[in-house]
């Protein structure tokens, strides 16, 4: 154990030079804890121990065992048991695609053969079974993994050790099968031997085209083209793994290195800033990119700095980087405004709200010193309105770009043509799923960018694009969705999620956009049904009511909005007609709307207690609201309740205290 530890040692050695080797500062007690205890990620050691072997001496804080809130309309989260049953049979499919069907049999032969084996061996044999239990089974259903293909290349990196188990395992129960046999044939120890040779030729031909790397000059490409023309001293946010760590390698690694000894003689990008725009609110990195680039840069401190060249591993000029404590004001400035407005973005919630907040900080202050490029993880929409495509990522303007003109939109659109043709005629490509992936994310950054111009022709050709590049793409396919269902082309959607979920069975997501794309084929024609019904019964109330319901959930919203009009006019006196356009107006929070048939609903039931704390909510007197939704729950009683927990009106108070305390009270 202590050998298998021993490279966390080379850590603090590598921290404690500057920068590049610094991301956690493990140099220092805090960031060495920090990077072994995976606390920049969810799921972090210490919890885990705390969930696992916590639990069982009870000794697990309550909240850690609590489900994060779910929002409004999403499925339930799958318990622990089904994320187990779900990746064990990804798991085992992949053991069999990796090793052979026969693999399976030695495993069981071990089992079958236990009891016959000295104590010490069967004690080892157990060891590594439990080994590769905890490792290949427990460990990512406790992570919650998917079963879908994206979240097995996510894992399979981490489960190469419980491959390690199942091979002594397998390797020992078939040694066991045929020892046992050879007693009987003795000739059977030739055909062990060449069976031996045949499976071992078949598992590495399985896998050669998947683990092969020649001509693979995918990453090298990715990182050459994306900076190779950027203008000198520009900054670079890299978002993705590839998209920051590929650059960062390309940047401090391959720009060093002797002409003679690179595949692009010429590529030297040392003047570059590269910054991950995934750990712009994290204190270890904001310290790390602080030590790198800004004006606190520490000096050279001996012979063992310069001979590893940490004198010459920056660029010449310093940035502007925020502090903490200007980290900390802008996280108060997002808490306010949540409070201010539900709708807001939750920095508490959603990392990428302070991330996306501080990447804005830091161009502000240097977007008059250098050109600015992005390589997107999550999306920084704040420089949307900037953005013009560059090439393999794009660039923000320092000033806003109105709209991007013909000439801009060709470029960009034949660059890629070019980039995937020429992808596509090397039969590397084919067999290189992370070369794939890699692409296709940045070639969906393009059509996010169109997508909020509202250019939706375009956003469609580089989503196309992107898809073109990996099928499997689920970002792509969801916005893609996003964009078809606007355009009312259900049924085409249809064909193209049907296609990728037939590649791809466990994928959740795709299961649910499948799902929805024929819910809304269906709702469609629901909507044609009932408008035809409702021009020939103009005067059935109920009619009107059932489409609202259909519009509302198509989203429809301008049919809505004049079928509410419509129907107040021609049902002035009609309660239910008018409590739904209350409740219709704030689910969107368009409260003046709201308020005004809320009056009209008090006049004509001024003693209706549900309409008198309805109205309250919607002029923002949330105490007055909370002492009358009080007063209704003690005389409406368990009906009044539950009718109060499944208003949808109430969705953006759920996660309240106040309200949780009103409609699941303390037992």
């Amino acid at each position: 154990m202590v050998v298998g530890l021993s490279p966390y040692a080379y850590m603090p050695m590598a921290s404690s030079t500057n920068p590049p080797m610094n991301w956690g500062f493990t140099s220092t007690k805090e960031g060495f804890y920090y990077a072994i205890n995976r606390s920049q990620y969810s799921g972090k050691l210490s919890d885990q121990l705390l969930k696992t072997v916590g639990r069982m001496m009870g000794a697990t804080p309550p909240e850690l065992l609590q489900e994060p809130p779910q929002p409004p309309g999403a499925p339930a989260p799958d318990s622990f048991r089904e994320t187990l049953g779900k990746f064990s049979q990804l798991y085992w499919r992949k053991i069999i695609e990796n090793f052979t069907p026969l693999s399976i049999l030695a495993l069981v032969a071990v089992f079958i053969f236990l009891g016959m084996v000295p104590a010490p061996a069967r004690a080892w044999l157990q060891v590594a079974a439990i080994g590769f239990l905890l490792a290949g089974f427990l460990q990512p259903a406790f992570d919650k993994a998917g079963a879908d293909e994206a979240a097995w290349l996510l894992q399979m990196p981490y489960l190469g050790y419980s491959h390690a188990f199942f091979v002594l395992l397998a390797g020992f129960g078939s040694g066991l099968a045929l020892q046992r046999l050879g007693q009987k044939i003795p000739a059977l120890s030739w055909v062990a031997g060449l069976l031996g040779l045949g499976l071992a030729g078949w598992s590495f031909r399985q896998n050669l085209e998947f683990c092969s790397q020649r001509e693979h000059w995918f990453g090298w490409m990715y990182g050459r083209d994306m900076l190779a023309d950027l203008p000198k001293d520009a900054f670079v946010y890299g978002g993705t793994d590839p998209g920051r760590f590929v650059p960062t390698y390309m940047i401090l690694s391959e720009s060093f290195e002797k002409p003679k000894h690179k595949r692009d003689p010429n590529f030297d990008r040392r003047d570059l800033y590269i910054i991950t725009q995934n750990a712009l609110a994290d204190a270890f990195y904001n310290q790390y990119i602080r030590n790198h680039y800004s004006a606190e840069r520490p000096a050279p401190r001996g012979w063992i700095d310069r001979w590893l060249g940490r004198d010459k591993h920056y660029p010449s000029a310093f940035l502007v980087l925020p502090r903490q404590e200007d980290i900390m004001a802008l996280y108060q400035a997002a808490i306010e405004r949540k409070q201010k407005d539900p709708g807001a973005p939750d920095p508490n919630a959603d990392p990428t709200v302070l991330n996306s907040m501080v990447g804005e900080w830091i161009w502000q202050r240097n977007k008059d010193q250098r050109p600015f490029f992005v390589e997107e993880s999550f999306p920084m929409e704040w420089s949307y309105p900037n953005a013009v495509p560059h090439g393999l990522c794009y660039e923000i303007k320092r000033d806003p770009v109105p709209l991007l003109t013909p000439e801009q939109v060709s470029s960009d659109m034949q660059y890629w043509r070019n980039y995937i043709d020429r992808l596509k005629a090397m039969p590397q490509f084919a067999q290189d799923i992370d070369a794939q992936r890699s692409f296709s994310k940045l070639r969906n950054t393009g059509g996010n960018i169109y997508k909020w111009r509202r250019m939706m022709g375009e956003a469609e050709q580089a989503y196309r694009q992107a898809l073109e590049l990996w099928p499997g793409n689920t970002e792509t396919l969801n916005n893609f969705s996003d964009l078809l269902l606007r355009q009312g082309r259900s049924a085409e959607l249809r064909d193209i999620l049907a296609k990728a979920a037939k590649e791809d069975p466990n994928n959740t997501l795709l299961t649910i956009l499948l799902k929805n794309c024929e819910r809304k084929i269906q709702l469609q024609a629901e909507i044609v049904a009932l408008e035809k019904q409702r021009a020939a019964n103009p005067k059935d109330p109920s009619l009107a009511q059932q489409l609202l319901g259909k519009y509302s959930e198509e989203g429809n919203l301008s049919s809505a909005d004049r079928l509410i009009g419509e129907s107040a006019a021609a049902f002035p006196t009609n309660v239910e007609i008018l409590r739904d356009a209350v409740n219709y107006f704030a689910l969107q929070n368009r409260v003046p709307q709201a308020l005004e048939y809320g009056r009209k609903l008090e006049k004509l039931t001024p003693q209706d207690p549900e309409v008198k704390y309805k109205f309250v909510m919607l002029t923002g007197n949330r105490p007055e609201f909370y002492k009358m939704l009080e007063e209704a729950v003690k005389f409406g009683g368990l009906p009044m309740r539950e009718r109060i927990a499944t208003e949808p009106m109430f969705q953006q108070i759920q996660g309240e205290a106040e309200f949780q305390k009103l409609v699941r009270p303390t037992q």
